[in-house]
């Protein structure tokens, strides 16, 4: 059994209590902590450090072109927003987004932005790299869209919304798209299996074979108690997978968690019990989050990625890429991952 997106959004009940001022930020809520979650596998000669080096050798890639791969959760164009054109970043968050394109490439199939390539959509039910409900199965085969090499075909039938209005091939998108570096897919899960990620696996190593390096993420709570189970399953095989593959990982189920109580997050995470809020509380997508209990020193986040689901997945990725940058090619110092922290469910 599979799990659209769009069709849950409408099983589900969102709670309408308000909450007016804003939840307290702590001063653990940092970019360090949030590129903690790989350090036991990423240093030395079998790291994802080294690993990633190799993947990108070879390679005649766009430097700082990062692809957004996945289902209705990443469709949404709040989460560039802040990357694009966002209040409050420090000289290291405006020289990463620079570096990643973000609002320096406009939306189309030659963009170099992928926050761009991702959102809007461009087609009613998908984007260049996003389509609503889809599962690594439908990236690698499924979705009806054939898997091409030919560039100019492959051009083609990406910009086609008539045949192929929901339907995303993982093959035709890189044959078709400029080549990333990077990309970070986060695909529906598996309902009858989610610990099974056969056909996730083959959209890592399609990328790998394209001297793409792959950034696995953990998957979301929704407002369904059955569905987090399953989310559990899931989340655990995909950090299992990322240990044993060597990659890096960004636990974007466990951040959330960290600033906002499960409970709250049907007024501060969830616009409809599945999708993220883009704002809340009086802000905005472009909202400073270093503001009001935050600190731009220790890029600690504030009150505005309490009311920013989109946002907050947003900023996570744009200090991932910092630490990865500068560990994997260079140009700059990541954040100290910190240490004996505690994450209290």
């Amino acid at each position: 059994m599979r799990w659209p997106s769009l069709v849950l959004c409408c099983l589900v009940s969102v709670s309408l209590v308000a909450f007016p001022h804003p939840l307290a930020a702590t001063a653990a809520d940092t970019a360090a902590r949030a590129n903690s979650y790989d350090q036991a596998w990423r240093d030395g000669a079998d790291g994802w450090v080294a690993r990633a080096k190799a993947i990108l050798s070879g390679g005649n890639q766009v430097p700082g072109l990062v692809l957004w791969l996945g289902d209705s959760l990443t469709r949404d164009p709040a989460l560039g927003a802040w990357a694009q054109r966002g209040a409050g970043k420090t000289a290291s968050d405006t020289a990463i987004t620079n570096w990643m394109h973000a609002g320096l490439s406009p939306q189309g199939i030659d963009s170099i932005d992928g926050f761009a390539l991702a959102t809007p959509y461009i087609c009613s039910a998908r984007s260049y790299t996003v389509g609503d409900g889809m599962g690594a199965w439908d990236f690698m085969g499924t979705s009806g869209m054939p898997a091409l090499t030919d560039p100019s075909l492959a051009r083609q039938t990406l910009q086609d919304c008539s045949r192929y209005n929901n339907g995303l091939d993982l093959t035709t998108i890189l044959s078709a798209i400029p080549k990333a570096q990077f990309a970070i897919p986060l695909v529906n899960l598996l309902g009858t299996n989610p610990a099974d990620l056969t056909n996730f696996t083959q959209m890592l190593n399609l990328l790998i074979a394209n001297h793409i390096v792959p950034i696995i993420s953990t998957y979301t709570y929704r407002d369904i108690p059955s569905f987090n189970l399953l989310v559990d399953q899931y989340n655990v095989a995909l950090k299992q997978l990322a240990q044993t593959m060597k990659l890096p990982l960004m636990d974007l189920n466990a951040e959330m968690l960290a600033r906002v109580p499960y409970q709250d997050w049907g007024v501060r995470y969830l616009s409809d019990g599945v999708h993220y809020t883009n704002g809340g509380g009086g802000y905005t997508s472009t909202s400073d989050p270093y503001a009001d209990g935050g600190d731009p020193a220790t890029h600690a986040t504030g009150a505005a990625l309490t009311y920013n689901g989109y946002g907050l997945r947003g900023w996570l990725a744009v200090q991932k890429m910092k630490q990865i940058k500068a560990l994997v090619i260079g140009g700059g110092t990541p954040p100290a991952a910190p240490r004996n922290v505690r994450i209290v469910r």
